[in-house]
């Protein structure tokens, strides 16, 4: 709910001379979430950071398909991918699919590296 409303508003964050997302404690952090979860131990964040941790593993012992972090380590076999950066954590964000039949919009997945989004990002839409 906290997320961008389309690909051109998270663009603008991104890419390009004027992109706002370029360090770990941007306040543009609020709009993406940890793939593997703030709280993961082998995947450490920096202090400071401004990321949405709504989608956290909770570590019940449960795995929660509505958790993304959960979701992620369930798809990596529990196995965490830890970033080569210094202040880098891999973050991602979902920008809806709108729309139906031949105007739909699939959605789109941002994957991004926490130590400069604007620098290491992908975009990922089917």
């Amino acid at each position: 709910s906290n997320g961008y409303a389309d690909e051109t508003e998270c663009l603008g964050d991104i890419k390009g001379t004027s992109a706002t997302f370029g360090t770990f404690s941007s306040t543009d952090g609020a709009y993406w979430v940890s793939v593997f979860g703030t709280t993961n131990p082998d995947t450490k964040i920096p202090t400071g950071h401004k990321i949405n941790t709504t989608e956290d593993d909770d570590f019940d012992g449960s795995f929660n398909e509505y958790q993304g972090a959960e979701e992620f380590l369930n798809e990596f076999g529990g196995n965490a991918v830890k970033s080569p950066f210094q202040d880098g954590h891999y973050i991602y964000t979902v920008i809806p699919g709108a729309g139906s039949g031949t105007s739909s919009i699939s959605p789109i997945l941002f994957i991004a590296d926490l130590e400069s989004p604007k620098n290491f990002h992908k975009k990922l839409q089917p």
